[in-house]
């Protein structure tokens, strides 16, 4: 079987199982009907699906399992939203597959990351566990500093993607965007100070890339009117939100954060449509920084 019909079958299999448990005889009748419409053969036997199931862990890192006593197959939503960056990738090449011309029916976002070309030796250093050797350029440089770096994770923000690795030299973790790497070599090298990081952990309390280290979080409540807030409630701001009011006057939010640098960027950027309610340093901030913006237009 050509890779491209494996690779659809693929997406449609993790496509209906998101949006509800289905039983192998209905699953199989997606597959064929959704087969069918763009001139594939896609179904499939018991021990087909197995193959599948165990590819898709393998591939994606998303777990389907069979729920013996509703006698169908689930996906696992954790999984599924810490691996949907690449199933975001997978939908875009399984569409390539149908045989359309995309340009005709979608518009992507002209925003493009840069440095992925880095990806492959980043992702051998953090696989393999070897240090990297950085020459990089900050915006507020004129020239590139070398580093070396025990690589912990990739992290995707607002259209870049940062390498979050710790400063064998200054002995701390540091954020290094991938769009300012001049050049970078895989060393043979291994790791010394950081075998096991946990991630989700180290991020849990901001809301970006900028993390303050021994800075404990605040609980922040944030008021948008009625329509704006519908965004922030299908978009939550940080996975701590939670919802306080919701009425026709206004959607009050609850967030557990550092209010780091990034985060009050963000604030600024929805402008009349939020108003800070608490803590009061937060709201005086956000204040101060919307009169010394109106000045500039006086």
């Amino acid at each position: 079987m050509a890779i491209n019909e494996i690779l659809l079958r693929h997406t449609f299999i993790i496509n209906a199982l998101k949006k509800h448990p289905l039983s192998f005889e209905d699953l199989q009748w997606h597959l064929e009907t959704q087969g069918s419409i763009y001139g594939y053969k896609l179904s499939i036997s018991q021990r087909t699906l197995q193959r599948d199931i165990k590819l898709i862990r393998q591939i994606f890192g998303i777990e389907i399992y069979f729920d013996k006593a509703e006698k169908n197959y689930r996906i696992s939503e954790e999984n599924y939203e810490r691996n949907e960056w690449i199933l975001d990738s997978l939908h875009t090449v399984a569409a390539a597959n149908l045989g359309l011309n995309l340009s005709t029916y979608i518009l992507p976002d002209k925003k493009n990351s840069k440095g992925k070309e880095y990806f492959i030796d980043m992702l051998t250093a953090l696989k393999n566990r070897k240090i990297l050797r950085l020459f990089y350029k900050k915006f507020t440089a004129e020239t590139w500093d070398e580093y070396y770096v025990e690589p912990l994770i990739l992290k995707e923000f607002r259209y870049r993607w940062y390498l979050v690795a710790y400063d064998t030299k200054e002995g701390i973790i540091k954020t290094f965007g991938l769009d300012r790497i001049i050049e970078l070599d895989l060393t043979d090298e291994p790791v010394r100070k950081y075998i096991n990081f946990d991630a989700e952990n180290f991020f849990r309390d901001f809301y970006g890339i900028v993390t303050l280290i021994g800075v404990k979080p605040k609980r922040i409540i944030l008021s948008f009117n009625p329509v704006h807030g519908k965004y922030i409630k299908t978009v939550p701001i940080h996975h701590s939100q939670k919802i306080l009011i919701d009425n026709e006057e206004e959607i009050r939010i609850e967030l557990t954060i550092v209010p780091t640098e990034d985060f009050i960027m963000d604030l600024l950027s929805h402008g009349d449509n939020v108003k800070v309610i608490n803590p009061s340093n937060l709201l005086i901030e956000i204040k101060t920084r919307l009169q010394k913006a109106l000045k500039q237009y006086e």
